[in-house]
């Protein structure tokens, strides 16, 4: 035997590392906000990320130094498997695609109303407004420069984000 395992080389490019993560329970769910076409970052539990990466043939865990290949997936995902038993689970997920490609082609349409027109629905930004509050308390702009860009019409308040979005961290800003 040369060393050379045609059985690994096959699993390792027929096996897509999204894909067991989607469809080894328990699953990994998609983090649509913080994934990429070319990274998506699946998350599980409490402080359970894994990005996969390299047209899925790769992965790693940001919050340690653990990555690899299918292989070392499968043994991060069940660290009592050995070599062979990983192999033996790797089988069954041959041909499988994983679901994010779906997920991550969903693009906003861009509007059609003109930008100026979309400035001028736009209630100015007030004193005292949650908006106003968040700039000055959360971001730490300072009063004096709010009234600047208040007075030269330069900020707007946006609508409010959807519920649970993590766009808007001001209800109406």
């Amino acid at each position: 035997m040369n060393g050379h395992d045609e059985d690994v080389d096959e699993l390792k490019a027929g096996v897509s590392c999204a894909a067991l993560l989607e469809r080894l329970p328990p699953v990994w769910w998609l983090d649509r906000a913080e994934s990429t076409r070319h990274s998506p970052k699946y998350r599980r539990g409490e402080g359970e990320i894994v990005i996969v990466n390299h047209d899925g043939r790769g992965w790693w865990d940001p919050l340690s130094d653990r990555k690899g290949d299918i292989f070392t997936l499968a043994q991060h995902l069940d660290p009592g498997l050995s070599f062979g038993e990983a192999r033996r689970l790797l089988r069954g997920f041959v041909g499988i695609a994983p679901a994010y490609p779906e997920a991550l082609r969903v693009r906003r349409t861009a509007s059609r109303v003109p930008v100026a027109e979309r400035w001028e629905r736009r209630p100015p930004l007030s004193c005292g407004s949650p908006a106003w509050l968040y700039l000055i308390g959360q971001r730490g702009l300072p009063e004096g420069i709010l009234m600047a860009a208040r007075r030269t019409d330069a900020v707007r308040k946006v609508r409010a984000a959807a519920p649970g979005s993590r766009t808007g961290t001001a209800g109406d800003f």
